[in-house]
């Protein structure tokens, strides 16, 4: 039986992870900062929903953030050739269940371009990328994202241990991983079908958070004195101003009333800031950041492969 393009993706991701420096931890590329969180919960809500109603047909808003990750994601340029698009006839797709703190998938796209010379379509190429989001917007995520897989076969590690493909850190509310293309010989130490992308960690939300309180604060004769004349300056002004407002305010007696209210509000504040300034004490304040942490472990599974009725995107 023909293996999907998922699994002979994932398996070339195996191979590019074990046959190069065994199994080191890679960075996400750069496509996070091309690829919004929105995007990535647009692409697994839509995904789920077209698994819950058992069709291949994604809403037009699933089928652009699909778009999106991909393009990012495998660091296609539009620019490249004018012809080129995004198969989705061939396409193999993972995806978390909803409701836990952060969500994501899999994607496996095949990328056709024509040949330098403007022939027909020949060159192709299969792309499997991970996209990890919070759920939450206020939240930040920090911890692994991680491709695992079975090994099967003689002379590698016994049947059925867990083997980690590549693993990254993630950071912000998007991660995208480093793209895998489908050009290597296929992993024979790998079960293909056993390949998932996980992502486990911490959803943080950090909070700056001010509190006051009050410190034993003699005052001295002449700080006291010193808050009177500032007091005395006060009450002066908002005399003058409220003099002033009513001379402005005429025969109007709405005016003068926002007038009387004004001044009544700055003898007030005079008032409590002098009382402030002789207190016994003194108030400190103290700004602290507090976290709300919520730990998350999600696992994708597979949803989509060899689908024939997905339709292409052209990349202009």
């Amino acid at each position: 039986m023909r293996s999907s393009i998922l699994s002979r993706s994932v398996v070339a991701l195996a191979t590019v992870a074990i046959s190069s420096a065994a199994l080191a931890a890679t960075p996400a590329n750069a496509a996070s900062a091309g690829v919004t969180r929105d995007q990535v919960l647009t692409a697994a809500n839509g995904v789920r929903t077209a698994q819950a109603n058992e069709t291949t047909s994604f809403s037009p808003a699933t089928a652009r953030a699909l778009r999106a990750i991909v393009i990012a994601g495998c660091d296609v340029s539009s620019d490249d050739d004018e012809y080129a698009y995004i198969s989705y006839n061939d396409i193999g797709i993972q995806v978390t269940p909803a409701g836990d703190d952060a969500q994501g998938l899999v994607v496996t796209a095949q990328i056709q371009r024509p040949f330098t010379n403007g022939g027909p379509f020949g060159n192709s190429q299969y792309c499997t990328i991970a996209a990890f989001a919070s759920t939450n917007a206020s939240y930040k995520l920090s911890g692994t994202a991680t491709f695992t897989g079975q090994s099967f076969t003689e002379g590698g590690p016994e049947d059925g241990t867990k083997i980690t493909l590549q693993s990254a850190p993630l950071s912000g509310d998007v991660f995208v991983s480093a793209p895998f293309n489908y050009d290597n010989p296929v992993l024979d130490t790998v079960d293909e079908d056993s390949v998932r992308a996980s992502a486990a960690g911490n959803a943080t939300k950090t909070t700056k958070v001010t509190t006051s309180r009050k410190v034993k604060d003699k005052k001295t004769t002449s700080e006291k004195k010193a808050a009177k004349t500032k007091y005395d300056k006060r009450i002066k002004a908002a005399k003058k101003s409220y003099a002033k407002a009513l001379d402005k305010a005429g025969s109007s007696k709405s005016k003068k009333a926002a007038a009387k209210k004004a001044y009544k509000a700055k003898r007030a504040s005079a008032k409590a800031k002098f009382k402030y300034g002789i207190a016994g004490y003194k108030i400190v304040k103290k700004s602290s950041n507090v976290s709300d942490v919520q730990p998350f472990s999600v696992t994708t599974a597979p949803v989509f492969s060899n689908s024939s009725n997905l339709p292409n995107f052209p990349l202009s």
